[in-house]
């Protein structure tokens, strides 16, 4: 049963069966092929094939996974379970066109990167163990475990040694951890948990035994061809005697465990302890002591611990928590490095390694990256670039970078080793494209209303259908992602929601982005991408647009507006009542204010009227008693007259003769002019009329036929005086008072029973 049809070369096509192996078809004929995988083929079947490049193919088998043959029959690769599939029963095969391979399993699907620049190399496949240390040397790739040195046959002409590396083979007598390797005067040493070692025919022969060994550094001085050995406990000495290395001791001084150790310009030797500091080490001339000088916190450092010395661009440096620090042989102390500082600034820094091209290697805070010089005109000049395929994926605290070549690159990992081809790296640079995959609504009913499987997002702007969302759907999921698989971890995505955001997001490798209750209107979502090269993809968008609520609509939004306005006319009636109600109320406020006005004015005129009054009564009265006391004075005057008149008429009749006498006559008669006089009457008229307002003026005008005596009988009268006291005022009889009431009466036409006084009050009140 043919499972598959391939090119081969020319006219000739590679055909691969059910049961029996690999053939060649040829001219009609059929003809065997084999390769280093038939013992395999015997027992596991193969389902599938398909070319992977011009000169390898794929096969998929039934239990033995996937396996990659050149044309000439060699085993390139093995993919199975132990490389990290499902499984091993492979049904399918496909390569798209970025060379990734997919394989269909009975139970799901798996990729493959196979044309990545990087990948991973397990030297036992079994188990999966950190790799510490790497070295190529004599035709043999060496990779130093946590279990034991592995060594496999590579091309040293190859530009990828990963694709022609075989099975690897462990070193006898190196079980355990290896810490180094090395080639140093054509001897391979390793640095081990138990001691240093030298691996001769793939054997390890002990050179330092039961001392941990961290590293080889040669002295340099060629002519002694000796080492300096850092050990868990010191710095010893080997040498190389006639081709055989052996001990010299331990050079005597220091006994602290030295895994960093270096020589500057000046022969001095430099080592660093993870939390004491670095030691700066003179060794005495015959190398059996030495004397140091430790550097801390106290000489320049930013710590004590965690510091680590690498000798990069001919400077010794201190990679350290906070960026990289330099020695300042003037001052005797370590500074900010300038090499470096606007790339590290005071990151925390693990390791540092210069290659050949003066590129320098780091593990900075768990990422690898590289300070590219290689386009430089100038050691200020240089570009940064980053793998983040292999973030997080180094031995914390034993970082490790072997930069063999442009094209093998060596970092040691927590399983295993991983192979960075850094040629390919940087030209695979294929097009880099981002697709929306979903977009659905989410709420209490989630909706897809784009799933990625149709060409809205190719057709022109103008030609794309808009969907309409309902305003209840206004919470939009979006899903994007690229389709350049084998640089998953490299890319990063930026999106705009155009419309909403006002500028693109910072870029992230989020996959997916919502927006929750977003206003009606229209939007554009735009999503692009880019890889840790910078290359970036062409931005693409989904349209959509969400329809007003109900609320929201023109029809609302006129019955808004009618409301509004009968709103606005209600407002301005009740504001109208309100204002005449105000009014009205003022009006009452105010006419109750002028009424207690006028009240305080009433008040205030009675007020006044009663001070006149009572200023007028005091009047009354003053001029009462005024009148009274005219009256009373014109009385007793009349009594007095008339009593100086009796006595001397008394005196008349009892004295004879004295009637005649002239004296006497004149007296009399003087007394009667007085009597007769009237200039009080005159004065008792001013006063008269003062109290009772021009009485007897309007008393004349009424009845004009009255004579003086008669007003002056009717002055009295209304003063209500007795008739004796009118006798004497009017110098009359009682009699006369009588008679002249009488005539009075009759002038003033008054009937018999009518009160004279009544009479003449009726009179002022009239008038």
């Amino acid at each position: 049963m043919i499972t598959g049809i391939l090119d081969y070369r020319d006219d000739t096509l590679l055909i691969t069966t059910l049961k029996n192996g690999i053939y060649l078809l040829h001219d009609s004929q059929f003809i065997r092929k084999p390769t280093l995988a038939d013992p395999i083929f015997n027992n596991d079947r193969i389902y599938c094939a398909v070319n992977v490049n011009k000169n390898e193919f794929a096969v998929g088998t039934t239990s033995g996974g996937c396996f990659i043959i050149n044309l000439d029959g060699k085993l390139i690769q093995t993919i199975s379970r132990t490389e990290g599939l499902q499984n091993n029963n492979i049904l399918c095969l496909f390569l798209d066109k970025n060379q990734n391979l997919w394989m269909g399993l009975d139970n799901g699907i798996d990729m493959t990167a196979y044309n990545t620049a990087i990948k991973r190399i397990l030297p036992d496949k079994r188990n999966q163990l950190a790799g510490y240390a790497v070295r190529l040397i004599g035709g043999k790739l060496y990779i130093g475990t946590s279990d034991g040195l592995y060594s496999v046959p590579v091309d040293p002409n190859n530009p990828d040694l990963s694709f022609s590396k075989g099975d690897f083979a462990r070193i006898a007598n190196t079980g355990g951890q290896v810490w180094h390797v090395n080639e140093v005067n054509n001897e391979i040493l390793m640095g081990h948990h138990e001691g240093s070692f030298a691996i001769r025919d793939n054997q390890a022969y002990p050179l330092l035994p039961g001392v941990g060994s961290w590293l080889f550094s040669p002295l340099p001085f060629p002519e002694n061809n000796q080492l300096l050995v850092g050990t868990y406990n010191g710095l010893q000495l080997l040498q190389n005697v006639g081709g055989n290395v052996i001990s010299k001791g331990k050079i005597e001084g220091i006994s602290e465990s030295l895994r960093f150790v270096l020589f500057d310009n000046e022969n001095n030797v430099w080592a660093s302890h993870p939390y004491k500091g670095i030691y700066k080490i003179v060794l005495s001339a015959d190398k059996k002591t030495l004397t140091y000088k430790i550097y801390t916190k106290a000489n320049g450092l930013p710590s004590d611990v965690n510091n680590y010395v690498f000798n990069i661009k001919s400077k010794i440096v201190v990679a350290t928590q906070k960026g990289i620090y330099e020695y300042n042989a003037s001052s005797d102390k370590f500074v900010s490095s300038n090499i470096l500082p606007p790339v590290f600034n005071d990151q925390p820094i693990q390791y540092l390694n210069e290659d050949a091209d003066g590129n320098i290697w780091f593990e900075c805070d768990k990422k690898v990256g590289m300070i590219d010089y290689r386009k430089s005109m100038s050691a200020e000049t240089y570009s940064i670039l980053y793998f983040p395929e292999l973030t997080n994926k180094l031995v914390r605290g034993f970082e490790y970078i072997y930069p063999y070549n442009m094209g093998n690159i060596f970092i040691g990992a927590e399983k295993g080793v991983y192979h960075l081809n850094l040629r390919n790296y940087l030209a695979h640079v294929s097009p880099l494209a981002v697709l929306i995959g979903r977009v659905k609504t989410v709420g209490i009913m989630d909706s897809i209303i784009y799933g990625g499987f149709d060409d809205q997002l190719n057709r022109r702007a103008d030609e794309r259908k808009i969907s309409a969302l309902p305003n209840a759907l206004n919470s939009i999921h979006f899903e994007y992602s690229s389709p350049q698989y084998e640089q998953e971890r490299n890319i990063e995505y930026s999106y705009q929601l155009v419309g909403f955001d006002d500028q693109w997001s910072t870029w992230t490798k989020k996959t997916e982005k919502d927006y929750t209750n977003l206003p009606y209107g229209n939007y554009t979502f735009i999503v692009k991408a880019r890889t840790n090269l910078g290359n970036e993809s062409r931005p693409v968008s989904y349209a959509f647009k969400i329809l007003p609520a109900w609320y929201q609509t023109v029809w609302a939004y006129i019955i808004y507006g009618c409301i509004f306005l009968a709103l606005v006319y209600a407002l301005n009636q009740w504001q109208k009542e309100k204002f005449l109600q105000q009014q009205e109320k003022y009006a009452k406020e105010q006419e109750h204010l002028k009424y207690m006005h006028q009240l305080e004015m009433d008040r205030n005129d009675k007020e006044i009227v009663k001070l006149q009054n009572d200023k007028l009564e005091s009047d009354v009265s003053h001029k009462n008693k005024e009148l009274a006391n005219a009256t009373m004075h014109l009385v007793e005057r009349g009594k007095l007259l008339s009593k100086i008149k009796e006595e001397l008429l008394r005196i008349q009749r009892n004295t004879p003769g004295l009637a005649t006498s002239a004296d006497f006559k004149r007296l009399i008669n003087t007394i009667n002019d007085a009597e007769k006089n009237d200039k009080h009457w005159d004065q008792f008229v001013s006063h008269f009329d003062e109290v009772y307002s021009d009485y007897l003026t309007a008393l004349k005008n009424k009845y004009p036929t009255l004579t003086a005596t008669d007003l002056k009988l009717c002055a009295y009268l209304r003063m209500n005086l007795s008739s004796k006291e009118l006798s004497q005022l009017m110098n009359i009889s009682v009699r006369g008072v009588e008679i002249a009431r009488y005539r009075l009466r009759k002038k003033l036409n008054i009937a018999t029973e009518e009160n004279l006084f009544d009479f003449l009050m009726n009179i002022k009140m009239e008038h």
